[in-house]
């Protein structure tokens, strides 16, 4: 498989988890109800990366940040999932959890 094919084939898999997150996350998920409920919902731009997070134990903080847009309105939704951890960790449990998904 070629670079190109993983880089995409993560980006689709994160993106489409960014969505989840966005629609059943509760309390940390987007708040626009129209994208919250719409089936269509998909990201627009999706950026991350991970970087220390002001403690002196050199604690890592990963941030997903992705545009959520709905493909047949005009509705849209900046949102930021972020967590504790490393970039690659984050990824490889996506990953698993898309594996368990089918």
């Amino acid at each position: 498989m070629e670079i190109e094919d993983t880089e995409e084939r993560v980006n689709r898999m994160v993106s489409e988890w960014i969505v989840r997150q966005y629609q059943g996350g509760g309390e940390k998920g987007g708040h626009n109800p129209h994208l919250r409920a719409c089936p269509d919902a998909v990201t627009e731009t999706l950026e991350g990366g991970d970087s220390s997070y002001g403690c002196t134990t050199g604690c890592e903080y990963v941030r997903l940040e992705a545009v959520i847009v709905c493909t047949h309105g005009e509705r849209d939704d900046d949102y930021t999932y972020g967590e504790f951890g490393e970039l690659p960790d984050i990824i490889a449990d996506i990953e698993s959890e898309e594996a368990r998904r089918g």
